[in-house]
């Protein structure tokens, strides 16, 4: 009779333990980079501040895509010779040197408008890098571990807006904090924090993580981008999602306060972190699910329900229902990114970085145009007639499920019909 080996699943669970603890720290810094993006949240404040109209304010955060996708052109061959953690670092400090421009920006909006840019352009390759390495730490569970990941980082969504909305209000409490306080100090904090973090951070390497590339990996070129068409299909879904969502977010406090909705909603931050709520309770669902289960489902339904619910409720110019279509929307809607992500994962194998890097380098000019374009809908029409150019922009939504449609019954027979 022979002796019984050690069990290895007390080491196996471990790692595991050690890999999401890797992917919550990720998601935490990645949510801290991301702070830039809740400016909008001080709204008119924040123009009146800066001297500035709808049309410039359009533009303070329409140049940001435009600078992450330019910075793709190098986070490719970056990711492929340095690894997800090491481009991660350098990516920290570029959002770090960003926020220490908005610190130091004064009322000057060109600074203030340079500082995002910046953050913007290391943002890019932060989110390329964390979605490889995570998507190396669990290879088998790639749909999960997205949708984990992205209910953290709703979890940040729920709380900065909070954040925001206090701030906003303590100039009125107290006469010494102005808001000039309140917009540049939380920006040197954070820059301070994130720059440490990318000096001190250090992630125990891990066998995925460290794999050498291919030499055809680490020598990218436009010809990489050159994708089959069922994988560019899905990027292209995930370009006109994420800029359509990205869009929204960045004008839905302006137009909860617009002139031309019956009982204005002021504290526009708290729709924004209710909608952070329900990304939370829609991704934590989906991450505990069956990787394989409704994976047809998932691709076609929760954009055109959740596009439709927020077109009624702007359509209904009262602000109370566009802020429940908007919230109820992102309930349904944010199925749909991770399922998009998860197939494409299946789907592309090693050219999943590739993949990200395209979705990124499109997503960005969409956005930048979505966002102007919506700055200056508002600056011609005035305020009081930004219901259209919204309602125009959930209606993306719904482009994203005929598209979906359309993939799938091309696909049809690579998807389990028994699971979907």
């Amino acid at each position: 009779m022979t002796a019984s080996l050690p069990a290895p699943a007390p080491r196996s669970g471990n790692r595991r333990r050690r890999h999401y603890g890797y992917a919550v720290v990720v998601s935490i810094l990645a949510i801290l980079a991301q702070y830039y993006m809740f400016l909008p949240v001080f709204r008119d404040r924040l123009q009146d501040y800066l001297g500035i109209g709808d049309a410039r304010f359009g533009t303070l955060f329409a140049l940001a895509p435009l600078a992450g996708a330019a910075a793709i052109f190098a986070s490719g061959p970056l990711l492929a010779r340095l690894g997800p953690v090491r481009l991660l670092r350098l990516s920290l400090w570029g959002v770090a040197a960003g926020l220490l421009l908005l610190a130091l920006a004064g009322r000057h909006w060109l600074l203030v408008l340079t500082g995002i840019t910046v953050c913007g352009m290391a943002g890019g390759p932060l989110i390329i890098a964390m979605n490889a390495y995570l998507v190396k730490l669990f290879p088998r569970d790639r749909r999960r571990t997205l949708s984990f990941s992205l209910a953290i980082m709703s979890i940040g969504g729920m709380i900065l807006p909070l954040l925001a909305e206090l701030l906003l209000a303590l100039p009125g409490r107290w006469p010494a904090v102005h808001f000039a306080h309140v917009l540049h100090l939380p920006c040197l904090l954070l820059a301070l924090l994130l720059a440490a973090a990318g000096f001190l951070y250090r992630s125990r390497p891990t066998a995925a993580a460290t794999v050498r590339p291919h030499r055809h990996e680490a020598a990218w070129n436009w010809r990489q981008f050159l994708l089959p068409w069922a994988v560019s299909w899905l990027v292209l879904l995930l370009v006109l999602h994420s800029a359509v969502d990205v869009a929204i977010y960045t004008w839905i406090p302006r137009f909860l306060d617009s002139p031309g909705l019956t009982r204005p909603l002021a504290a526009s931050g708290l729709v924004l972190s209710a909608m952070s709520v329900a990304y939370v309770v829609s991704r934590g669902i989906l991450s505990r699910l069956p990787e394989a289960w409704g994976r047809r489902r998932l691709l076609l339904l929760p954009g055109l329900l959740g596009g439709s619910l927020f077109v009624a409720g702007v359509l209904t110019r009262d602000a109370w229902f566009a802020a429940a279509g908007y919230v109820l929307g992102a309930f349904l809607w944010s199925a749909e990114y991770p399922a998009l992500l998860g197939t494409l994962a299946d789907r592309s194998q090693r050219g999943f970085g590739t993949a990200m890097a395209l979705q990124q380098l499109l997503t960005g000019p969409l956005l930048a145009f979505l966002v102007f374009g919506m700055g200056q809908w508002t600056a011609w029409a005035g305020p009081e007639r930004m219901g259209p150019g919204m309602a125009a922009l959930g209606g993306g939504f719904l482009l994203v499920s005929a598209g979906a449609a359309l993939w799938v019954l091309r696909n049809h027979p690579r998807v389990p019909t028994q699971n979907a």
